[in-house]
């Protein structure tokens, strides 16, 4: 094998491209028919910051640092399961939601008081 010079690619720089309203709730749609086509009364989605794709996909945003969950129920109920430092994203989800705190989703050494099983949230 012989190593040979190469012209420096061409940066690539562009605008970012905003996702309005339409296109999430166009997701959240289609989520929901495959759901219902599939039998899924509930989807719960996990997420941390190497996994949260589909999280975002709905959502709008990563849970960094942290594990989060979805749950997306078919009656229109959508739950995030948030650590202490992502509860503040909940207000900035782009889909309505209902915030629930979950300390032990937190970084160690985080406050982890009050602690409630997660069968109970």
């Amino acid at each position: 094998m012989k190593l040979k010079a190469i012209e420096t690619p061409k940066t690539m720089l562009g605008t970012p491209v905003e996702l309005t309203e339409e296109t999430i709730h166009e997701r959240l749609a289609k989520v929901k028919a495959n759901m219902v086509q599939s039998g899924i009364d509930t989807l719960v989605m996990y997420a941390d910051k190497e996994h949260g794709a589909n999280f975002e996909y709905l959502s709008g945003f990563i849970p960094r640092f942290e594990e989060a969950l979805l749950v997306l129920s078919q009656t229109n109920e959508t739950f995030l399961l948030l650590g202490n430092e992502n509860m503040k994203m909940a207000a900035h989800a782009r889909i309505p939601n209902k915030a629930i705190h979950v300390p032990h989703f937190s970084l160690p050494n985080q406050p982890m008081d009050p602690f409630v099983p997660l069968l109970d949230l």
